[in-house]
Protein backbone atom coordinates (compact mmCIF):
# COMPACT_ATOMS: atom_id res chain seq x y z
CA UNK A 1 0.00 0.00 0.00
CA UNK A 2 1.73 3.34 -1.02
CA UNK A 3 2.36 5.70 1.41
CA UNK A 4 -0.63 8.42 0.00
CA UNK A 5 -3.13 5.64 1.36
CA UNK A 6 -1.63 4.85 5.07
CA UNK A 7 -3.40 7.66 7.57
CA UNK A 8 -0.15 8.87 8.92
CA UNK A 9 0.20 10.03 12.52
CA UNK A 10 2.10 13.34 13.04
CA UNK A 11 5.00 11.09 15.01
CA UNK A 12 4.70 9.04 12.63
CA UNK A 13 5.86 10.53 9.73
CA UNK A 14 9.89 10.36 10.12
CA UNK A 15 9.29 6.79 10.05
CA UNK A 16 6.86 6.87 7.08
CA UNK A 17 9.65 8.75 5.39
CA UNK A 18 12.29 6.00 6.28
CA UNK A 19 10.57 3.41 4.60
CA UNK A 20 9.80 6.09 1.26
CA UNK A 21 13.15 6.22 0.93
CA UNK A 22 13.99 2.53 1.93
CA UNK A 23 11.40 1.66 -1.26
CA UNK A 24 12.73 3.96 -3.86
CA UNK A 25 16.37 2.73 -2.92
CA UNK A 26 15.35 -0.88 -3.47
CA UNK A 27 13.04 0.03 -6.91
CA UNK A 28 16.16 1.90 -8.08
CA UNK A 29 18.68 -1.62 -7.39
CA UNK A 30 16.22 -3.51 -9.43
CA UNK A 31 15.49 -1.17 -12.21
CA UNK A 32 19.78 -0.44 -12.72
CA UNK A 33 20.89 -4.07 -11.12
CA UNK A 34 23.31 -2.20 -8.72
CA UNK A 35 24.09 -3.36 -4.69
CA UNK A 36 22.41 -0.88 -2.73
CA UNK A 37 22.10 -3.85 0.17
CA UNK A 38 24.59 -1.40 2.12
CA UNK A 39 22.55 1.34 1.83
CA UNK A 40 19.07 -0.42 2.28
CA UNK A 41 20.55 -2.20 5.84
CA UNK A 42 21.53 1.05 7.08
CA UNK A 43 18.50 3.13 6.69
CA UNK A 44 16.73 -0.44 7.65
CA UNK A 45 18.73 -0.03 11.08
CA UNK A 46 17.71 3.87 11.16
CA UNK A 47 14.24 3.11 10.88
CA UNK A 48 14.35 0.51 13.42
CA UNK A 49 15.87 3.08 15.95
CA UNK A 50 13.79 5.31 15.12
CA UNK A 51 10.62 3.13 16.18
CA UNK A 52 12.16 2.00 19.14
CA UNK A 53 12.87 5.83 19.77
CA UNK A 54 9.04 7.09 19.26
CA UNK A 55 7.12 4.39 20.56
CA UNK A 56 9.12 4.22 23.48
CA UNK A 57 7.89 7.91 24.45
CA UNK A 58 4.35 7.83 23.43
CA UNK A 59 2.07 10.59 25.27
CA UNK A 60 -1.08 9.68 26.29
CA UNK A 61 -2.89 11.29 23.72
CA UNK A 62 -0.18 9.35 21.25
CA UNK A 63 -1.31 5.85 22.16
CA UNK A 64 -4.87 7.14 22.22
CA UNK A 65 -4.72 7.83 18.92
CA UNK A 66 -2.67 4.92 18.01
CA UNK A 67 -6.15 2.61 19.57
CA UNK A 68 -8.63 4.55 17.10
CA UNK A 69 -6.17 4.43 14.20
CA UNK A 70 -8.54 3.35 11.44
CA UNK A 71 -6.22 1.04 9.94
CA UNK A 72 -6.04 -0.85 13.09
CA UNK A 73 -7.45 -4.80 12.75
CA UNK A 74 -11.15 -5.08 14.25
CA UNK A 75 -11.88 -8.25 16.03
CA UNK A 76 -13.51 -9.94 13.10
CA UNK A 77 -10.07 -9.22 10.42
CA UNK A 78 -8.86 -11.87 13.66
CA UNK A 79 -11.93 -14.45 13.40
CA UNK A 80 -11.39 -14.24 9.38
CA UNK A 81 -7.80 -15.12 9.60
CA UNK A 82 -8.36 -17.89 12.17
CA UNK A 83 -11.09 -19.21 10.07
CA UNK A 84 -9.42 -19.09 6.94
CA UNK A 85 -5.71 -19.94 8.33
CA UNK A 86 -6.91 -23.06 10.73
CA UNK A 87 -8.07 -26.12 8.47
CA UNK A 88 -8.57 -28.07 11.70
CA UNK A 89 -10.74 -24.94 13.41
CA UNK A 90 -13.71 -25.81 11.55
CA UNK A 91 -13.59 -29.68 12.09
CA UNK A 92 -13.33 -28.94 15.91
CA UNK A 93 -16.09 -26.61 16.38
CA UNK A 94 -17.91 -28.83 14.26
CA UNK A 95 -17.47 -31.17 16.45
CA UNK A 96 -18.25 -29.24 18.97
CA UNK A 97 -21.22 -28.24 18.02
CA UNK A 98 -22.27 -31.99 17.42
CA UNK A 99 -21.84 -32.32 20.82
CA UNK A 100 -23.51 -29.51 22.17
CA UNK A 101 -26.43 -30.59 20.23
CA UNK A 102 -26.48 -34.39 21.44
CA UNK A 103 -25.52 -33.14 25.01
CA UNK A 104 -29.26 -30.94 24.51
Amino acid sequence: MPPSEWNILDFEKPIAELDQQINEIKRITIERGEDRSADIAALERDRDRLLEEIFANLTPWDRTLLARHPKRPYTLDYVRIILTTTPSFMAISCSLMTMLWLAA
